[in-house]
């Protein structure tokens, strides 16, 4: 698995990386500095680079018309700010380098917008990363966040997933460890923490349907990583497929007779009602990722599930819940589609009206409901798969806006609707970054990461 970079060109360090090293447009191609001068640590397969025929083991000794001494950062950087400033959409990268005894020149164009992606992602994963590294425990986010630490941090793993970062190797590898440790310990499971978070609230948003659906999510994803010959780590294999099966009985117990799910177990939400579309997207997308990894999972479940949703489901427009068809939202549409594929049904007369709605009103994903991220990343995963032209419209539309939330810290907000400050948004005001911040990066790498389990949702490329 490569991460965004094998779009932009090469996959390097400077090295080794430290998590706190600034990710900069230099680090997005990088290069990995040797004694005499920089050497090609990696190659990413596909990617111009490696189509221009840079290979691992190449000393570069200009990067254009400068000499490479010590560290190339500043000279590719240089080369990029001019580029952005004259107003070009890429940048020509020119590498003198040293290949056993011969010398070559070694072009390559990398594109501008994928570097902001890719520097924007990683500024976000390292925030998500210092949290989980200050406070693994997520202690401090028990007294002011609206969900529970156990929402946030299979969202923070399955970013870090999405990047390339594995339990092994990658720049997000120790966070992906820690992140798999909380997990293991919560996932699938009620604490007392949430409890007390949704009473304060007066609700049940910090939902054990949540909690168990993105778990799921997230290990099935870990699993889908990694090989089971790879090296014995702390956590084996069978007991991320153990903790991901408690996951799969605990959505499957607590679904409602009608399909549904609730955001908690139990009661009314906010709204007065004890099932809805966004909840049932969540579990159900649980379940089929656990699916997908070979857990056994209730097919009774998922048939009432399907049928919950298409209950819901009204001239190619998901509703709220059933009985409230509501204002048109992007992101039910879409997670809908993804429950539909999982299933083998994304060929059927009702996807295809879904997906058509969808794909009409792209421009209305990020309105119109009180947590716009959540619709965003599953529109963002549903066109990136689906239709080419949507997927373009939909980064066209939010890509540079999304980007430009990004914080001194890393951390990324949510698009405030119309008419409200941004830092009143509900989602920045309630919800908070360590949620808005994985869904985010997971959005903007939605165009370059067709092919692990969370974004495929069971499409053949």
């Amino acid at each position: 698995m490569t991460k965004l970079n094998v779009l932009i060109g090469l996959v390097m360090f400077a090295a080794p990386v430290a998590l706190g090293g600034e990710f900069t447009p230099a680090t997005a191609i990088g290069l990995r500095v040797g004694a005499e001068a920089p050497v090609v640590a990696y190659v990413a397969k596909g990617s111009p680079a490696a189509r221009a025929g840079l290979l691992v083991g190449d000393r570069i000794e200009k990067v254009g018309k400068q000499a490479a001494r010590g560290s190339c950062e500043a000279l590719v950087n240089a080369i990029i700010d001019r580029a952005r400033k004259a107003g070009q959409d890429s940048a020509r990268l020119s590498f003198r380098v040293k290949r056993g005894g011969a010398k070559k020149t070694i072009e390559f164009t990398v594109a501008l917008r994928e570097i902001d992606v890719s520097v924007a992602v990683n500024r976000g994963l390292d925030f998500l990363a210092k949290i989980s590294n200050d406070d693994p425990d997520y202690k401090a986010t028990r007294t002011r966040a609206f969900y529970a630490p156990i929402i946030y941090a299979p969202l923070a793993g399955l970013a870090f997933l999405a990047n390339g970062s594995t339990r092994v190797e990658g720049r997000h590898s120790a966070a992906i460890r820690r992140t798999l440790a909380f997990v293991m310990k919560h996932g699938g499971t009620r604490k007392p923490a949430q409890d007390a978070i949704n009473k304060a609230v007066g609700g049940n948003i910090c939902s054990l349907t949540h909690n168990a659906g993105f778990s799921a999510m997230f290990l099935a994803q870990l699993l889908a990583s990694e090989s089971p010959s790879g090296p014995e780590l702390d956590v084996s294999i069978k007991e991320i497929r153990a903790r991901l099966s408690v996951c799969c009985r605990t959505l499957e117990r607590i679904a409602k007779p009608n399909g549904g799910w609730q955001h908690g177990s139990g009661g009314r939400n906010m709204l007065g009602y004890t099932h809805l579309t966004a909840a049932t997207i969540t579990a159900m997308n649980g379940l089929g990722m656990a699916r997908q990894v070979g857990i056994k999972v209730d097919d009774a479940v998922i048939k009432r599930g399907l049928a919950y949703l298409a209950k819901a489901t009204s001239d190619g427009q998901v509703g709220y819940a059933v009985g409230n068809r509501g204002s048109f939202s992007a992101g039910r549409n879409a997670g809908y589609l993804q429950c539909l594929y999982r299933n083998g049904l994304g060929k059927d007369k009702s996807a295809k009206a879904v997906l058509a709605k969808l794909l009409k009103n792209i421009d209305k994903a990020g309105t119109g409901h009180g947590s716009p991220t959540w619709h965003l990343f599953y529109v963002a995963l549903a066109t990136g798969r689906l239709d080419a032209d949507g997927a373009e419209r939909f980064s066209a539309l939010y890509g540079k806006r999304l980007i430009g939330n990004q914080q001194a810290d890393g951390s990324i907000r949510a698009i405030a609707p119309p008419g409200i400050a941004p830092a009143k948004a509900e989602e920045n005001r309630v919800w908070g970054a360590l949620y808005t911040t994985p869904l985010i990066t997971m959005v903007l790498l939605a165009p370059y990461r067709q092919n692990e389990l969370l974004y495929s949702f069971g499409v053949p490329r």
